[in-house]
């Protein structure tokens, strides 16, 4: 309530005065709420649950094809993507936030540093360890940045006479329309490249630095942001929540 909370369903009375719905199971309360106030939407459609422990995308994706030969328009809710139709929609499990996607290029970065000071690789060397380090067991927006890398490294091989920070720079441009990338946090990104060519490892050193000191003020900024919409969430949910149960009473 100290966060704005107009009610609260829980499974235990909180702490202080105000109103208040106990359930059994607060997880299933807010599905039957949710699913309430978006007027029962599984009512309408016919819903194919599949379960197991491997195999449950390709089979998802079976049954998409074969009812959509069919004639049957078909949505589909996955952990690779979500669709509707011919559309197809980012999931939420391989898609970062701006905040996951800043983690991720901090410690790419640390990774970098090292490969380069401690393991005395060339930056070709360094770039080509950390992508494919980056780049395994990752998929949608994530697989990005060990891509650059890996893309960057295979140019520097190509094209020895090419300036480094001109082919950083066209690399990064190619990186998806929608990467979870505000200007500054992009800017940054292209600005690691202006240096990192450098054969002096001192400068190198210095540049990744200055960059990591970079992502870790946009991630403490987006932690920030990301509590206050936290919060905002969190109290119209209980409003529409308190709203459902006293029109539905």
């Amino acid at each position: 309530r100290a966060r704005g909370a107009a009610a609260v369903v829980g499974q235990r009375a909180p702490d202080g005065a105000g109103p208040y719905v106990q359930v059994a199971d607060s997880r299933a309360a807010l599905a039957h709420m949710a699913a309430a106030f978006y007027d029962w939407p599984a009512r309408q459609m016919k819903v194919i649950g599949v379960t197991g422990t491997n195999g449950k995308t390709t089979v998802t994706h079976f049954i998409r094809t074969i009812l959509e030969q069919a004639g049957w328009t078909v949505g589909l809710i996955g952990t690779n993507e979500n669709r509707i139709g011919p559309r197809a929609l980012p999931a939420e499990r391989t898609t970062p936030d701006a905040l996951q996607l800043q983690k991720l290029l901090r410690q790419m970065a640390y990774h970098l540093k090292g490969r380069i000071l401690y393991a005395n690789e060339t930056l070709p060397e360094a770039l080509f360890e950390v992508g494919e380090r980056f780049s395994k067991d990752r998929t949608g927006m994530c697989l990005e940045p060990g891509r650059l890398f890996l893309r960057v490294r295979k140019r520097m091989e190509k094209e020895r006479e090419a300036p480094f920070f001109i082919l950083w720079k066209e690399e990064v441009k190619k990186l998806p329309a929608d990467f979870p990338m505000n200007p500054a946090d992009l800017q940054a990104l292209l600005s690691l490249g202006e240096n990192l060519g450098y054969a002096d490892r001192g400068m190198q050193e210095r540049t990744l630095l200055f960059y990591l000191e970079q992502t870790e003020d946009s991630i403490r900024q987006l932690k920030k942001e990301l509590e206050e919409r936290t919060k905002l969430y969190r109290c119209l949910g209980m409003a529409a929540g308190l709203f459902l149960l006293v029109a539905l009473a």
